[in-house]
């Protein structure tokens, strides 16, 4: 089924429930991989900067809200490794 822009289920429904054309990028040349992986670095760079992904406008949240957690694959887990290098903590974002 999937959980994105291919999702059979979402596309039926949005063009069952909609009165627009819904096509997906690629029935305009694009490549939509590409465009997700460079909205998800856009959404991964706000959230780093604490920048809102969301909007009451957009969503319906009650305020401008940010997102996501920052992990560092390099951090020490705590108590595996006595190393005090400030460089292997995990992100503070």
């Amino acid at each position: 089924m999937g959980g994105g822009r291919l999702n059979g289920y979402l596309l039926a429904e949005l063009r069952r429930r909609l009165s627009v054309p819904v096509r997906i990028a690629e029935d305009l040349g694009w490549t939509g991989d590409a465009i997700e992986a460079q909205a998800f670095g856009y959404l991964a760079v706000r959230s780093i900067l604490k920048l809102p992904l969301s909007w009451p406008g957009t969503t319906g949240v009650s305020a401008p809200v940010s997102g996501g957690v920052l992990w560092n694959p390099n951090a020490r887990i705590a108590g595996a490794s006595s190393n005090p290098d400030p460089a292997n903590e995990p992100f503070a974002h």
